[in-house]
């Protein structure tokens, strides 16, 4: 397209200043009028040089907003009541969390929970790990209010969610989900979505403390490199450093990890782990996770199967029922089993 549009251009130039020139010698147009006919015809093909690139803007910022469209309309099962609206979930310090005798279904078929139990003591960091299916996802849809339950209630600091307004309740979550939604805009940008009001100096001392500083400075352009849609010119990792960036700066009270670093290499997982354990703190924090390893140092851990709470406790507890469930995926994910066999 831009090809085209400066041929279209050249000639557009050229064609002005041959019939300017042509009225010029007959007479009919002044040497001052030639000029400003010629400097006219220049300022117009340059503004029309800029229609590729503006071009560009556009269809990457309609196709972020159809990616957003989908989104809400997938998690939009639940919306504000009139009496809602201008509830404002206000939290101060990290809150409890309860799951009081829940009752769900995402269809009349299929039963998640039936009568679901679980408290979570305000700061309390609590890992949930179970297989897939088992209900560890839909804690959290819940919890950010994507679906409601068919009984039962889900409190925070003894306030039933479904008092509060969506927006507030949602700005006193922050999530780190296994993939990130990035959009091919300056990465500064993208990490300003955790809090759309914060500084330039507010969003670096986000990269620092999530450890993406030196990634980002050899970045082409920085923290305004495009990222590529969905951010396809980012590692896994760089992608995870960015979502705990974010998480960082919107600084909420609760905390979610969903498999945050269940698909980084070794070395990603260690700068992660290292920015989780600053954020973490003075949050109430839930964490769902395939990798045991990375719960270990837990307050309790849940385990779960099928829409049920089987086993909760330490990590030290857990392992030491060598017949429960956790124990068994410690031994299996340890190598324990293997060894075993061995000997």
């Amino acid at each position: 397209m831009w090809i085209v549009i400066n041929c279209v251009g050249c000639f557009w130039v050229v064609l002005t200043m041959v019939l300017g020139l042509s009225q010029a010698l007959a007479g009919d147009l002044s040497v001052a009028g030639f000029f400003l006919v010629v400097t006219t015809s220049y300022q117009v093909w340059s503004e029309a040089e800029r229609f590729p690139h503006l071009f560009r803007q556009f269809m990457e910022a309609k196709n972020g907003v159809m990616r957003l469209i989908k989104y809400f309309d997938k998690h939009n099962e639940v919306s504000d009541s009139a009496q809602t609206a201008n509830n404002k979930l206000e939290l101060i310090k990290a809150p409890s969390i309860k799951f009081d005798q829940i009752d769900f279904n995402y269809n009349e078929k299929v039963s998640v929970f039936k009568g679901l139990d679980l408290d979570i003591k305000a700061g309390e960091k609590v890992g949930v790990v179970g297989s897939s299916g088992a209900g560890k996802t839909t804690l959290v849809k819940l919890l950010c209010r994507f679906y409601d339950p068919q009984k039962g209630n889900l409190k925070i600091n003894d306030e039933n969610i479904k008092q509060v307004s969506l927006a507030s309740l949602r700005e006193n979550i922050a999530i780190i989900p296994q993939d990130i939604e990035l959009f091919n805009h300056p990465l500064i940008e993208n990490i300003r979505y955790g809090r759309l009001d914060a500084s330039d100096e507010e969003v670096w001392e986000a990269v620092r403390q999530s450890y993406a500083q030196d990634f980002i400075e050899s970045l082409p352009e920085g923290i305004n490199t495009y990222v590529g849609e969905r951010g396809v010119k980012l590692s896994g990792g760089q992608r995870q450093r960015i979502a705990v960036a974010r998480a960082i700066l919107k600084d909420a009270p609760i905390l979610i990890l969903d498999e945050a670093t269940s698909a980084l290499d070794s070395e990603s997982e260690a700068f992660i782990k290292q920015s989780l354990e600053s954020l973490m703190k003075d949050k109430t924090v839930i964490a769902i996770a395939h990798r045991l390893s990375t719960l270990e140092h837990m307050d309790r851990i849940v385990v779960m199967e099928h829409g049920k709470i089987i086993e909760q406790g330490r990590h030290s507890e857990l392992i030491a029922k060598k017949d429960g469930l956790y124990a068994k995926l410690w031994s299996m994910q340890s190598g324990n089993i293997l060894k075993n066999k061995v000997a």
